[in-house]
């Protein structure tokens, strides 16, 4: 996943400030991500998830929950597939959130606020 994201970022011009994974059994350690993410010098955060077996909605309301905690400063966009993807989407969408469902799409959302385009 690292390389293929990376490589969509790269090809649509962007740059990466930072790379974290927790998935696997950190899945439900948004917060902690999150805050790790925010230390950085960015102006997007960007998750996406390659979800088979994990559960959407858990990672959905992990994130939520970390927004709420954290207050982030800047945009955020999702990508986020795996079991439950209906029930994250409502979770997303609830918090204001735009879910997506393809990852170069999200790749190009990103990229194109961080290059100042709007959210």
């Amino acid at each position: 996943m690292t390389t293929t994201v990376y490589d969509l970022i790269n090809y649509e011009g962007g740059t990466v400030a930072n790379y974290l994974e927790f998935g696997g059994p950190n899945y439900k350690k948004a917060v902690k991500a999150m805050e790790l993410c925010l230390k950085n010098d960015s102006k997007v955060i960007l998750m996406v998830t390659f979800g088979t077996i994990a559960r959407a909605d858990v990672m959905a309301e992990g994130i939520v929950d970390a927004i709420n905690r954290l207050k982030p400063d800047r945009p955020i966009v999702t990508c986020i597939r795996g079991t439950n993807e209906e029930e994250a989407s409502r979770i997303l969408r609830a918090a204001g959130l735009e879910p997506i469902f393809d990852t170069e799409e999200a790749v190009r959302k990103a990229v194109s606020i961080a290059a100042g385009g709007k959210a």
